[in-house]
């Protein structure tokens, strides 16, 4: 049973206010950073078809598990995204519309990438964090609102609009533009 397993999130996050503006319906999503899989269970409530849940803490990893046991729809995968080469295998070996990326820093290795893994992914939904945040698991040296202004940057340069900058700790969301239109980028 499902709610033996689930909780609602622990981190005192409201969740439709995190990530309730993206259209999760049908969509195949990999979640970086799912902890021990509430926000999988958030994206399978809103209509998503698949979550490909990521995370790196061994003790959320086996709540993580349990819960993909449990419920038809979740793969968990037990893995530190680090470096540049971790996300890319993420993103190149499982075919997904969304990448929900929010794991304390990983999300710098974006700004490595070349745009041709980068647009294997359809939208992209970013929390930047900040690299003097305490509990950052992958260091960089940059303040938040500079890591958001970076990675912006680089989605736009691989044919991406931004589809908004949402307040609550910088959330970025992009999705990917035709091959026409990201031509004229």
């Amino acid at each position: 049973m499902v709610e033996s397993h689930f909780k609602p999130p622990e981190q005192l996050e409201d969740y439709e206010a995190h990530w309730g503006f993206v259209d999760w319906r049908g969509k195949r999503v990999l979640d970086l950073g799912a902890d021990y899989g509430s926000t999988a269970y958030f994206f399978l409530q809103k209509g998503a078809s698949h979550v490909v849940a990521v995370e790196c803490d061994p003790g959320w990893y086996a709540r993580l598990e349990k819960l993909a046991e449990a419920l038809p729809g979740i793969t968990s995968v037990h893995k530190f995204v680090k470096t540049p080469d971790d996300l890319k295998e993420l993103l190149i070996s499982y075919d997904v519309d969304v990448a929900k990326i929010d794991c304390e820093g990983c999300e710098v290795a974006l700004l490595e990438l070349g745009c041709e893994v980068i647009r294997r992914v359809e939208e992209y939904v970013i929390e930047c964090h900040d690299g003097a945040y305490p509990a950052l698991t992958v260091k960089h040296p940059y303040g938040m609102r500079e890591l958001a202004d970076k990675i912006e940057i680089k989605l736009r340069e691989c044919g991406f609009e931004l589809l908004g900058r949402h307040p609550f700790n910088i959330v970025i969301h992009a999705r990917r533009l035709d091959e026409e239109a990201a031509d004229n980028c």
